[in-house]
């Protein structure tokens, strides 16, 4: 691939902006020969689906079935088109950058306006957020979430922490 394309990190939907190196290239031919793993040299979407399934991701049929459009929607889907698939699922990612910014808005109107990130927030209200604001999260969505950040005695969970948990899982 001769131009350059933003790698993006599907976990969390958060984005990285890295490039696409020969490194991701070979992240994504292993994948891609895991879900094929007849070495058929193409998967289908019930390859997909499946493998998606055995690996806990919860997709429904149609997001199944509009991931699988963005291959082209034919009967298989060869590695060139299984890229375009991951491209086209990455392009709707959050950058990092905004993630960062938005959780130090959160942070700072925690404290006030105008005021410096602390660099924490309370738990409790970081749930509620997650609940309630934006595309809410389910109950066990946010609680898988917030058993994987460490929380202080006092109720507070890093924000730089959390920021490490969104874009490296």
């Amino acid at each position: 691939m001769s131009k350059r394309r933003t790698k993006r990190k599907s976990s969390f939907g958060i984005a990285s902006e890295d490039t696409l190196t020969s490194d991701t290239i070979a992240e994504y031919k292993e994948l891609f020969e895991y879900i094929d793993g007849e070495g058929k040299g193409y998967i289908t979407k019930s390859d997909l689906s499946n493998q998606l399934m055995s690996n806990g991701i919860r997709k429904t049929a149609k997001e199944i079935d509009d991931l699988w459009k963005s291959a082209g929607g034919g009967s298989q889907c060869d590695f060139n088109s299984f890229v375009m698939m991951i491209d086209a699922k990455n392009s709707t990612l959050v950058p990092s950058a905004t993630l960062k910014e938005a959780i130090d808005t959160i942070d700072r109107n925690e404290l006030g306006f105008g005021a410096d990130p602390s660099g924490r927030i309370l738990a409790d209200r970081l749930e509620e957020m997650l609940l309630e604001l934006g595309d809410k999260l389910s109950g066990e969505e946010v609680d898988a979430f917030m058993s994987s950040l460490k929380i202080d005695g006092r109720g507070y969970t890093e924000t730089e922490a959390m920021l490490n948990l969104l874009l490296n899982n």
